[in-house]
């Protein structure tokens, strides 16, 4: 089991309370315009930290790669690769969107004016798209939940303790988010995303000084999942077109884009930042994959 020290708890301490006050700093939002979409002026760098903040810190989703790691090996590496995928696609149909996103629609609006004809009953595309965005919000943030709790498991508490502290957590990034808005979630993310790549290049360090050390290399990471019960050639082939099928769509399918698109100030030049954003978010998640090798892997395997 992990065990946190002194250290661990002051950094757990500070990041909450910076994001606090970084969050509810500065002039509050004046009407709904401005606090869901910071009245189209957002700058390229807070949406590019509000999209890597976004899906870098989704917490269960890295727990979820390493654990099929164990078992899969370097298959894993099918979900940032989807990633990388579904970003040039969605650069690709761009331009299709633009007038979607100059008319402030949300994805939601855009699929009424696409496909209901002007009606506005229970059988519309809108009217049911919105309710499936609900179950996968209400769905997303449970697993963020748990993710937190498992990571506070790691820390030998109790499971009250662990409970209590992931609702605190809870708690503040709502405050944060309330009060701030758009703006402050992106003052927020600069911070968010600083440490988090910090950690993580901290991360990827241990992981090439243990390699080294041992004799490690990279290409022998993938034979290393022969220290685990594996599945089969299917299963795994099934896994990466199952990581396709949810990947590749899902930025252009998110709320979270729509909304960065209308707000920021310059969406008509979005390629540079968005694979600036994508190869961040999929070196993590690479890192997150390999990271459990560090320990796995034989002294003795050389290439």
């Amino acid at each position: 089991m992990l065990r946190f020290h002194w250290p661990d708890w002051i950094i757990l301490a500070i990041v909450p309370v910076a994001c606090l006050a970084l969050g509810m700093g500065r002039s509050k939002p004046t009407d709904w315009v401005d606090y869901f979409l910071a009245r189209s002026r957002l700058s390229t760098s807070g949406t590019l930290s509000n999209y890597i903040g976004a899906n870098l810190v989704f917490t269960a989703i890295f727990l979820v790669l390493t654990l099929e790691a164990t078992r899969r090996g370097l298959w894993v590496l099918a979900v940032p690769i989807a990633w990388i995928i579904g970003t040039i696609w969605l650069i690709y149909i761009y331009p299709r969107l633009v007038p979607y996103l100059q008319a402030g629609h949300t994805l939601h609006q855009a699929l009424g004016d696409a496909f209901d004809s002007g009606q506005s009953d229970w059988r519309t595309v809108r009217r049911w798209a919105s309710l499936w965005t609900i179950a996968a919000f209400v769905g997303g943030v449970s697993l963020e939940f748990y993710g937190a709790i498992q990571l506070l498991t790691l820390a030998g508490l109790t499971a009250l303790h662990t409970v209590t502290l992931a609702i605190l957590l809870a708690f503040v990034c709502a405050v944060f988010t309330i009060s701030g808005g758009l703006r402050g979630v992106s003052r927020v993310n600069y911070f968010l995303d600083a440490v988090s790549i910090t950690g993580i290049s901290i991360l990827f360090y241990y992981i090439v000084a243990a390699g080294l050390n041992s004799g490690i290399s990279f290409r022998s990471l993938a034979t290393t999942a022969q220290l685990y019960p594996t599945p089969s050639l299917l299963d795994n082939i099934l896994f990466v077109a199952a990581a396709m099928v949810l990947f590749v769509p899902m930025q252009i399918c998110a709320l979270d884009t729509w909304q960065r698109g209308v707000a920021w100030k310059e969406r008509a030049r979005v390629s540079g930042p968005l694979i600036m954003g994508a190869s961040c978010i999929a070196v993590v998640a690479s890192i997150a994959i390999v990271s459990i090798y560090r320990d796995a892997a034989p002294v003795n395997l050389r290439v």
